[in-house]
């Protein structure tokens, strides 16, 4: 009994640990808010895309000087367009952001973005 048990927990970690990593890839990044404001939502899409994805912060707020890892699914593309939206309604886009060559984006209040 003891040994199936330990069979079960062993199969069920590293079915933990291969779901955790599914959704990671290499345009995952670290996103720092540096926009004076927390942003509220977060949306990012294919540079060409007509639509946004859905937010991807979800219920958490990202407050000014904060840092998130950010990860979501691929998609076709190699550029994509990020969009802040503050608690006022206002928003932010930067556009044209290769995340597949940087691990850490900073997001400026002026519409600027420091990339490394």
């Amino acid at each position: 009994m003891q040994r199936y048990f330990k069979t079960f927990m062993l199969t069920a970690m590293m079915l933990m640990a291969t779901v955790a990593t599914a959704f990671a890839g290499p345009q995952d990044f670290n996103l720092i808010n540096n926009t004076g404001k927390s942003i509220f939502y977060l949306n990012v899409s294919p540079t060409e895309a007509k639509e946004w994805m859905p937010d991807i912060l979800g219920s958490k707020v990202l407050l000014q000087g904060e840092t998130a890892h950010v990860t979501f699914a691929p998609t076709p593309g190699k550029m994509w367009d990020l969009m802040a939206e503050f608690e006022d309604g206002s928003s932010i886009i930067w556009y044209e952001l290769d995340l597949y060559a940087y691990g850490t984006i900073t997001l400026n209040s002026d519409g600027t973005a420091y990339l490394e």
